[in-house]
């Protein structure tokens, strides 16, 4: 991709060249005028198929990340998310996670983990369902940490399936933090689908 441009460059340089330098020296400014023209149009394709052949190339790699917002004492946004589906066998219910986060050690301020027992065993199961379970959000490294009170789970609702991402809403529901302060928290999410 890197040497694909310099190449077209060198070759209108050389039409650029032959165009000035080349041309007999019985030449109209007429015809001069109208070589001129022709070595720029042609320059001018070159560098828009190039560059759109690069952007396409750059478009088609980036892969979906998902996104939550939140709403929590102001908008909370997290720009990734993924979710997963653990499958537990022996009888016991599977588990939705949800995070914006791939790992601890990459966690990024704000982040959201909800997880929640369910009997589905793929993505395409949970669409239309509606999840009850722990919401977790900290809002920055230190002590802003919100999370579902006991007995009162937050409710998450699956509504569709977009390629790779699974999207949905939260419900609104009530939370509380270390210091005892209620808030109530709503948003939607789209999180990237893990274990497909």
């Amino acid at each position: 991709m890197d040497s694909l441009y310099p190449r077209y460059l060198r070759r209108n340089m050389a039409l650029v060249a032959l165009t000035l330098f080349a041309l007999p020296a019985g030449c109209s400014k007429e015809s001069m005028d109208k070589l001129v023209t022709q070595v720029q149009e042609k320059s001018q394709t070159v560098t828009q198929s190039v560059t759109q052949s690069v952007t396409q190339e750059v478009v088609a790699k980036v892969a979906p990340v998902g996104t939550i917002q939140l709403s929590l004492n102001g908008e909370v946004i997290c720009p990734a998310a993924n979710a997963s589906l653990l499958i537990i066998g022996d009888g016991r219910p599977n588990v939705f996670q949800m995070k914006s986060y791939a790992s601890l050690d990459r966690e990024k301020f704000p982040s959201v983990l909800f997880q929640a027992s369910t009997s589905a065993n793929t993505f395409q199961a949970l669409v239309g369902q509606s999840l009850r379970g722990e919401l977790h959000v900290a809002l920055d490294g230190g002590n802003s940490l919100w999370q579902s009170k006991e007995g009162e789970p937050v409710e998450l609702v699956i509504k569709a399936i977009e390629e790779t991402e699974i999207v949905g809403q939260i419900a609104r529901s009530n939370i509380g933090n270390p210091e005892n302060k209620d808030a109530s928290v709503t948003g939607s999410f789209r999180a990237v689908m893990n274990n497909l």
